[in-house]
């Protein structure tokens, strides 16, 4: 093939023959594409991906992987090519991929990213990016619950952490030291076919308040309030009455032919202990309430501690991978339950828990030998490993 330019009245072709190489291997079939990273955390805006196709009777040819984010009303948004070339087996390609939304239409939400790849005649469209789980949006700072109308509190970060922002706060703030590897290439073993989930955590934030009591003798409750009221009218009224006593003494004594004085005296007697009795009988009725409502107090403390023990022992229970299960909501965010144990979505990594290969992502065996052997939630595991590693 020769090659002619043309422009104006000029003409230049070239001086040789061209050949346009085929690739050598015969037809090329295109049979998956896939989705791969290296690291556990979840998955975020900024995060480094690869574009894996597998085939057969491919070598040399060049793959095109196209990229578009799902939407829901309107047709899907397409987004930039990845070109990649097969190996010289002709078995697989890779393309790699920051993963970015701007190119895409959603506002609120998650991105739902996939790619279509084309070689030769054959193509072949992958999965979404994440299990379906999507790419929260404005998480490139590590916030997975950002991606709402509104600001999220408690801020849920990509490495399983959860913090509060505070009033004035921002998730941005919270998240951006707890991204975790997922900004990260290399790290650790590959994930596989986009199985990549967020590894568990347990830390955790509090916050403690407290308010000093300003009522001395502390009083923590309406009951212990009265109770001091009373108590402080019973010792002041026992001076009073005694001196109410020598003050109608000393009419009596002063009465002489005064009988008016005498009635007053008797009258002030008379109040004087009606007062005392009043106090005394309002003192010991608030002492029978108070002792009449503890009653069931020793049974509610018994069944306090009893919830609080019971509480304990299931926070005991973290589900991490290897810990056991009845379903997916006692494992960590990103973890399922298979089959009574925690594991990840794609399957347990390698150095993970595993009752037996079942429980390990694909490519990888369960070693049930040696120290590798363990018992967790008394189940004996071994470990996922990857047999084809040197």
């Amino acid at each position: 093939m020769i090659i002619e330019a043309v422009a104006g009245n000029s003409t230049v072709k070239t001086n040789s023959s061209l050949t346009l190489a085929q690739p050598v291997g015969g037809s090329c079939q295109i049979s998956n594409a896939t989705w791969q990273w290296n690291f556990h955390n979840q998955p975020i805006l900024g995060s480094p991906v690869h574009l894996i196709v597998t085939g057969a009777g491919c070598p040399g040819y060049q793959v095109r992987m196209t990229l578009y984010e799902h939407n829901t009303v309107t047709s899907d948004s397409k987004g930039p090519d990845i070109l990649a070339t097969f190996n010289s087996q002709g078995t697989q390609a890779k393309g790699d991929w920051t993963v970015d939304g701007s190119w895409a239409n959603d506002t609120v939400g998650s991105y739902d990213f996939y790619y279509k790849a084309a070689a030769g005649n054959a193509s072949v469209q992958s999965d979404y990016l994440n299990d379906g789980s999507g790419i929260p949006l404005r998480s490139g700072n590590g916030c997975l619950n950002c991606n709402a109308v509104t600001a999220p509190n408690p801020c849920n970060c990509a490495d399983g952490f959860s913090g509060d922002r505070g009033l004035a706060g921002t998730c941005d703030n919270i998240c951006k030291d707890h991204i975790g590897d997922s900004h990260s290439d290399g790290s650790v073993s590959p994930t596989p076919s986009g199985s990549g989930t967020p590894l568990p955590s347990v830390s955790s934030m509090n916050y403690n308040f407290e308010i000093t009591n300003p009522l001395s003798g502390g009083a923590n409750n309406i009951f212990d309030i009265i109770n001091i009221a009373s108590t402080w009218l019973l010792n002041i009224s026992i001076p009073l009455a005694v001196l109410f006593i020598l003050y109608a003494g000393f009419l009596f004594l002063t009465a002489g032919p005064k009988p008016a004085n005498v009635a007053k005296a008797k009258q002030i007697l008379t109040y004087v202990v009606i007062g005392l009795a009043i106090v005394f009988i309002g003192k010991g009725f608030i002492t029978l309430i108070y002792s009449i409502l503890n009653l069931g107090g020793a049974q509610t403390t018994q069944t306090q501690t009893q919830t609080q023990t019971q509480t304990q022992t299931q926070t005991q229970t973290s589900g991490l991978p290897g810990n056991r299960c009845q379903s997916s909501g006692n494992c960590q965010s990103g973890l399922k339950c298979n089959n009574g144990m925690c594991t990840y979505q794609q399957g347990n990594g390698v150095g993970d828990p595993c009752r037996g290969g079942q429980d390990c992502a694909q490519g990888l065996n369960c070693d049930m030998t040696g120290s590798n052997i363990r018992v967790i939630d008394g189940v004996t595991v071994g470990k996922c490993f990857n047999a084809q590693a040197p």
